[in-house]
């Protein structure tokens, strides 16, 4: 039995995905045209910008899955890709504390 596949993977002809994957090798994050836009730092970046050692980062991502609120991306080699303008927040002072 031949199962359909889900609406938002259908490119118009049931079970070819020839020009889904072709876009998909232009341009890895063509699902997310957002994450091509966005500044990101790898884990050491982050690190050396918090004055902290990337284990620390790696440690609290695995435990909780972020680092203080920040979730970031998990690249096709196995790094991880934090969002620049989230990190930065952190490293700013807060005036109303």
């Amino acid at each position: 039995m031949k199962t359909k596949d889900p609406p938002h993977w259908n490119t118009g002809v049931a079970g070819d995905h020839s020009a889904q994957a072709e876009r998909k090798a232009d341009n890895p994050h063509a699902t997310l045209p957002w994450v091509a836009q966005q500044r990101r730092w790898t884990t050491e970046e982050a690190a050396a910008a918090l004055n902290l050692q990337p284990q620390t980062i790696r440690k609290r991502h695995s435990q909780t899955g972020t680092y203080f609120s920040v979730r970031p991306i998990k690249l096709p080699n196995g790094r991880l890709s934090w969002p620049a303008n989230m990190m930065e927040l952190l490293i700013t002072p807060n005036p109303q504390a």
